[in-house]
């Protein structure tokens, strides 16, 4: 049996005019010397043709490169046209064959050509002219035909994979997992899904664009790949969403272990354009047959791991258990209802006055945002800042309640003799986002107010989101002269570094501090100490959640000059802070407080 020839495989596509190199495989030599010797006399043919007698000669021949097309005489000895034909293009699958017949009928002819041949010729009745006519129209015909077939593979590929990334689809994927359940259910082996989403991709695309995205999932897409067996199935079932089908499983700890492997995978940080991007992801694993037999359910139920994963804080792997579909149908109608939050006016900005402790006047305010969800009533942002940051929300969110403030605080600044500003909490995603310094410039010129008179107060765990274009925007604001204020200080553990590479106006010493003072030993040296490194760094200082006497009389003898607390006011809606604020000083508030006490 002939065996396929690497050196034939690939025939150059070719002009019609160049030159030909045909391979004659005919065992009676006298028609092998007519056709040569014709072919060769064709003045504009330029054809080469080199005879051979069998096939165990063409098999030789075919070894060297070049050939354009094969003519094979039906008529050799101990193999019928069929058998020569199949062996022949065994050896050379790519090349044309054009089949010599001493009697085609129309029946032979159709037999032959399905069989393999692109044309037949009659022996003896064809003039050499007439067989280089029929040798280019068969090298047309089958260049022709492997553009079509190259074609109709990579429909087939783009149809089953990812076209950005290369791997499998969901069609791939979905219909691959059918497979493993069906031999699974046979063999009693066990499968896994897992669901993998990177933490916080939405806003890489959001603040750094879609070509920087699309390049971030290629790499994380080549280092998943990287980490399973070549009889799994890893596949992009959009956006920055991943999911594996794990076979063939020995042990129960196996997709745990494989989960744990694709997360040190991404821990390590990607550079696209000079940017560093941390692609941590939350996985959740289902697995057959406890959590689903079918392959829609145990996508649903890896989905729902997934989310319980990413609640808890990302950048690990959750099991699929019951209790988590009541969470899932909760977080999923937060969602639903958070896009339409805005459009139906159902968030609203409560105001908490900050006031200046040794005189008891309000010197600003804080913005603190709230959602009147109508199922459930007021919501406070805990409920719901978290699934706004997964899904991009925020952005938009947060350019509300900045623009907002900013309006609410023109009205109240001629109420008040002093200084005045207004504080508004921002996420690192807020600044990551290209156009962040852009929105406060308009938040600003809408309102009238001065750069001085607002505050972005940035929480200390986001420091950690905060680098690169962060810190150019930050840098930015700051030269503006708009205030940043470093928010929840002593419970993120910013590191003294990061208050030098960011320049804070102002530390608010989180209320998980105050809370304890003045009996808590603890709160009272953390308390101090913050005092005493903001007075070498040259920033305010406001400590938030003073709720009693003790606790602003304690911060006044420790030098602390600002707060804001339930002991002044709760947050309040903008009718009552204005009523707040037609008062010169809130001492006869505290003296109020301090009765009833």
């Amino acid at each position: 049996m002939l065996q396929p020839m690497s050196a034939s495989r690939d025939p150059v596509r070719r002009h019609p005019s160049a030159d030909l190199r045909i391979l004659l495989v005919e065992p009676d030599p006298r028609e092998a010397e007519r056709v040569a010797t014709g072919a060769h006399a064709l003045p504009s043919a330029r054809c080469r043709v080199r005879t051979v007698p069998d096939l165990v000669a063409a098999r030789v021949a075919l070894r060297e490169a070049g050939w354009d097309a094969v003519v094979l005489s039906l008529a050799l000895r101990d193999l019928s046209p069929l058998e020569a034909l199949a062996q022949l293009h065994a050896c050379a699958p790519r090349l044309p064959i054009i089949a010599v017949e001493s009697d085609a009928g129309e029946e032979l002819e159709s037999t032959v050509i399905a069989a393999g041949a692109h044309a037949v010729l009659i022996c003896g009745e064809y003039s050499s002219r007439a067989l280089v006519r029929t040798v280019r129209q068969a090298i047309e015909r089958a260049q022709i035909f492997e553009e079509l077939e190259a074609a109709r593979k990579a429909a087939r590929h783009l149809a089953t994979h990812d076209p950005l990334t290369g791997i499998a689809n969901r069609l791939l994927l979905e219909d691959r997992l059918e497979h493993a359940l069906a031999g699974a259910h046979r063999s009693g082996e066990t499968i896994a899904v897992l669901m993998l989403d990177l933490d916080g991709f939405k806003g890489i695309n959001d603040d750094y664009g879609h070509a920087t995205g699309d390049e971030v999932l290629r790499c994380v897409a080549g280092r998943l790949a990287k980490q399973v067996r070549q009889s799994d199935t890893i596949a992009r079932l959009g956006g920055d969403e991943f999911a594996l089908v794990l076979t063939n499983l020995q042990r129960e700890t196996d997709p745990a272990r494989v989960a744990r492997k694709l997360l040190a995978a991404l821990s390590q940080p990607i550079t696209v354009a000079g940017e560093r991007f941390q692609t941590d992801a939350s996985i959740g694993i289902a697995v057959q047959p406890r959590d689903g037999s079918e392959g829609g359910e145990l996508l649903r139920n890896a989905d729902l791991a997934m989310y319980a994963a990413k609640r808890e804080g990302g950048s690990q792997y959750r099991f699929h258990s019951p209790e988590m579909n009541a969470s899932a149908r909760e977080r999923l109608r937060i969602e639903g209802r958070l896009a339409q939050g805005l459009a139906r006016g159902e968030f609203l900005l409560l105001f908490q006055p900050q006031v200046d402790l040794s005189s008891r006047r309000v010197i600003g305010v804080e913005a603190l945002l709230r959602w009147n969800d109508p199922l459930t009533g007021l919501r406070p942002p805990a409920a719901f800042l978290a699934v706004a940051e997964e899904t991009g929300q925020i952005a938009e969110i947060g350019a509300w309640v900045l623009q907002t403030a900013c309006c609410e605080a023109r009205r109240w600044r001629e109420a008040v003799a002093g200084p005045f500003h207004i504080a508004v909490n921002v996420s690192a995603r807020q600044i990551r986002r290209l156009g962040f310094e852009r929105i406060v410039e308009e938040a600003l010129a809408e309102s009238g107010l001065t750069p001085a008179q607002l505050t972005l107060e940035i929480s200390e765990s986001a420091l950690v989101d905060v680098e690169g274009t962060s810190l150019r925007t930050l840098g930015a604001l700051d030269e503006q002269g708009i205030r940043l204020s470093l928010d929840d200080f002593g419970c993120g553990g910013t590191a003294l570094a990061d208050l030098k590479r960011l320049r804070f106006h102002e530390l608010k010493i989180d209320g998980a501090f105050v809370a304890g003072l003045p009996d808590d030993p603890g709160d009272v040296t953390i308390t101090s100490a913050i005092l005493t490194l903001a007075r070498g760094l040259g920033v305010d200082v406001v400590a938030e959640g003073i709720e009693t006497q003790e606790q602003l009389t304690f911060l006044e003898a420790v030098g602390c000059t600002r707060g804001q607390g339930f002991l002044f006011a709760a947050p309040l809606p903008r009718e009552a802070f204005a009523t707040l604020l037609g008062t010169p000083t809130l001492e006869p508030w505290l003296e109020k407080a301090r009765r009833t006490d």
